[in-house]
């Protein structure tokens, strides 16, 4: 047997790794499966925006099924678009801020709708090799670095004027969720603006019956994934509006600012899906004496 030497049982450890190993591996298969037929439905390799798409086993690590060319496209532009109004509409526009971290930027996905920008200086960071080298020699108005699946971040103190984490949390593990806000306070400036996502209450339906409840009553979910695969798209964690407000934006340096919970564009021309609830927080300044 696979979970046995010579008879005896493998220790617990050592039974837990090998499980570990093959969801990540079976969670590979899946991933290239995905590619190859989102690839298949592309009749040609040519971008509508003048900047290179990447290959579809980025692009499908990023968003899953939902990574069609056009559609990839396309939903990187809203999300861009709802970035830009939510800053505008609270007296901050893009447009005036020194430098802006994309955190977890994948391929560029959002990124990309900044090649234009005048002004702020882009910044991406993420965890996978192949994403950042493509955004690397692709993004060249962004400098990319890699990061760690935990923090810290290979930057000072309040380096930034603005983050966004877009479908990061929902990825990760309470714990390693709230390490990394704590982190992206760190290397924003006083007054700075934080937007995040996570999955709230119009994603209750891929719940079951028992983590539903859970969510209902305000408890932070992760709907039975192996915790091997956080960090991918096969690791989905919900958070209910109560837990954000009532527990985990309380232990940060920061206040809220606004909850965004509905479709900007009410999904016109785009693949029907759940909208994750934004959170657009501000670092608080310190007081002074």
């Amino acid at each position: 047997m696979l979970f046995s030497r010579l008879g005896r049982p493998l220790p617990r450890t050592v039974r837990d790794r090998i499980a570990d190993a093959m969801a990540r591996w079976d969670y590979s298969r899946e991933e290239q499966r995905t590619a190859r037929l989102v690839e298949a439905r592309e009749p040609d390799s040519e971008s509508r925006d003048g900047i290179p798409v990447p290959p579809p086993l980025l692009r499908v690590r990023v968003t899953g099924a939902h990574a069609e060319r056009d559609v990839w496209v396309t939903e990187g532009a809203r999300d861009a678009g709802l970035i830009r109004t939510l800053l505008q509409r609270n007296g901050s526009p893009i447009e005036r801020m020194g430098a802006i971290l994309d955190f977890g930027c994948g391929c560029g996905r959002v990124a990309r709708h900044w090649e234009s920008l005048q002004g702020p200086a882009i910044h991406g960071a993420d965890v996978s090799r192949p994403s950042v080298r493509w955004c690397r020699h692709n993004l060249r108005f962004m400098r990319t670095v890699r990061c760690e699946p935990e923090p810290p971040l290979p930057y000072a103190d309040a380096s930034f004027d603005f983050i966004y984490a877009l479908s990061v949390l929902t990825h990760l593990t309470e714990a390693s969720g709230r390490r990394w806000l704590h982190e992206l306070i760190r290397v924003l400036r006083p007054g700075g603006m934080l937007l995040f996502t996570v999955h709230g209450e119009r994603f209750l339906g891929e719940l079951p019956t028992e983590d539903a409840a859970a969510f209902r009553r305000g408890e932070f979910v992760v709907a039975n994934r192996p915790a091997a695969l956080a960090g991918t798209n096969a690791f989905a964690s919900f958070h209910p509006s109560q837990y954000v407000r009532g527990s985990l934006l309380p232990s940060l340096d920061a206040e809220l600012v606004e909850g965004v919970y509905e479709d900007p564009t009410g999904g016109a021309g785009l693949t029907p899906m759940p909208v994750q609830d934004n959170y657009l927080v501000r670092k608080q300044r310190p007081e002074r004496a």
